[in-house]
């Protein structure tokens, strides 16, 4: 095995919300081929990205999400809307949103990062933007697929946010294989490091 993971911090949707945002993607994949779309099976709320990490803070890592994960409820937000990063005239990555009116969700991401920083992982430069990442346009400005998002956007779906992943991404020719390490439960005394 190798010395480093690519690991990443994220929410799982729901098979539910899954098949919605597979049904949803159907049409822009038939708009754009330039853009790289995300397999419905592998589409998450990432709350923090860690990159290439030793092995041996592995459990540094699981410590502190546990942590965390002690010091919020359960809560709910919304699967919703459409857009792009940085904005629909250069757009670079196609999104859902996530409404989170109580500020939970942004909440909960500040407080994975300071942990995680402790740990040795350098903070966040901007400011935390819920969304569910669609698609990376590879060629062109996804015009076809920009406008169709912005004119139906995703219904508003209930999501509930009840445990994070510690989750590992093995970069292959097909795409990405994610693999949960742990699941921590929001609200838990009980969440223990394992692999």
């Amino acid at each position: 095995m190798s010395d480093l993971l690519r690991l990443f911090v994220a929410f799982e949707l729901p098979p539910p919300i899954a098949a919605e945002l597979t049904a949803y993607l159907a049409p822009l994949r038939e708009l754009e081929s330039g853009v790289r779309w995300v397999k419905p099976e592998k589409v998450h709320l990432t709350l923090k990205f860690l990159g290439e990490t030793p092995v041996v803070k592995i459990a540094a890592i699981q410590a502190a999400l546990a942590e965390v994960c002690r010091q919020f409820a359960p809560f709910t937000c919304e699967v919703a809307g459409a857009g792009t990063f940085p904005n629909p005239q250069r757009p670079q990555v196609l999104w859902v949103g996530l409404n989170d009116p109580h500020g939970r969700l942004v909440k909960l991401a500040e407080e994975v990062d300071r942990a995680l920083h402790q740990v040795g992982f350098a903070r966040e430069k901007r400011a935390f933007s819920p969304h569910v990442t669609l698609g990376r346009v590879r060629a062109g400005r996804a015009e076809a697929a920009v406008k169709e998002m912005m004119n139906h956007p995703f219904p508003s779906r209930e999501l509930a946010c009840e445990e994070l992943v510690l989750m590992q991404s093995v970069l292959q020719r097909e795409g990405a294989v994610y693999t949960a390490l742990q699941r921590f439960a929001l609200g838990s005394t009980t969440n223990a490091s394992r692999r």
